[in-house]
This record gives C-alpha cells, structure tokens and sequence, in this order.
C-alpha cells in the first residue's frame, strides 16, 4: 500500500489522530512474514504476567536487548524496559486504551512506535485504536523482525509458541466477527 504526500498533510490538519481497526491493523502490520512478530513475544510477555507460561518475559527482555543493540532507531533504555511495560499492562486494566496515545505510523501504515500498546490492545480486546502520522517518522521504513530476525538472533525457540499466539489472536478476532 503505497501512500501520497497528502496522508502526511491531513494528520498535519492539527494532529489528527484515526482509528482503525485493531485486528485489520495487526494482520497489516504482520504483513505475509510475520513482519511484525516482535509483537506476538510481547503477547508472550502479557500471559507470563497473567501466570499462563514462565518464559514471556524472559524471552521478552532478551528481545529488548538485542533489538536496542541491532537499531539505532530503538532509545537505548528500551533494552530494560520491563519494568516500564509491566505498569503499562496495569494502566490498560484500569483505564483501558487511552486515546491520547496514538500509535504512530509511516506512509505504509506500518507503525513506528507503539508496538506495546498494540500488544495490549489485542490482549484486552479493543476493537478500535487511534493511529496517527508524524512528519518526523513519515519516510522510515518499519523494521523487519520477522521470524528471520530471530533466527539470525539465535531466539529460535520462540517461534512454536509465537505462531501459537498468533493462531489465538486470529481465532479470537475472527470468531469475534464470525459470532
């Protein structure tokens, strides 16, 4: 999906923020190669805290850390940011999506920052989230980690249980349609 000059200048119309689908967005997002599985890891992360596995954030912090070192895009404290998603998980159970803060994507509609509150979105089952374009962020390519990346990670091992994940969300958003 390629888009013009003019999607840049309408979220400009002051700060226009849509919603979109939550499920069309992941499906987007995740392209045909599981573009986007960092994302799964993260749902991972939100079971472990819940108690249904041990591993999620285990698996989780050691993404962080090797995504943080791999792209200079990625804020540095980000590699240890456990701590900071575990009150964000908190926040969504009190207050629910707060429309305040958009995820924010690139001219393909992939996203840029937001990636946490996507993961949490899907978890709680939020239909719709807000998205938004930012002029600074408008021509970056999205990063790839798709289970290519963790190959070459040497984080393997995640893929069963990612692509598991991955089956629930969509049997879950679909049957949510379908019923």
């Amino acid at each position: 999906m390629k888009m013009n000059n003019d999607l840049l200048s309408l979220f400009k119309i002051p700060n226009i923020n849509v919603k979109l689908d939550t499920f069309w967005f992941f499906k987007h997002c995740m392209k045909d190669n599981f573009f986007n599985a960092h994302i799964l890891v993260r749902l991972l992360a939100i079971d472990c805290y819940y108690g249904k596995n041990d591993f999620g954030f285990d698996w989780y912090n050691e993404m962080q850390q090797k995504r943080v070192k791999d792209n200079p895009l990625v804020p540095k404290h980000m590699a240890n940011h456990e701590k900071e998603f575990r009150k964000l998980i908190k926040s969504f159970e009190s207050k629910g999506y707060i429309d305040d803060y958009p995820i924010v994507v690139n001219k393909d509609l992939l996203f840029i920052d937001g990636a946490h509150r996507l993961a949490l979105a899907l978890y709680f089952g939020i239909k719709e989230i807000p998205i938004t374009v930012d002029e600074k962020y408008y021509f970056i390519d999205s990063r790839d980690y798709s289970f290519e990346w963790f190959k070459k990670h040497d984080m393997v091992y995640v893929i069963p249980e990612a692509l598991e994940k991955y089956r629930e969300i969509c049997e879950k958003y679909e049957g949510d349609r379908n019923g």
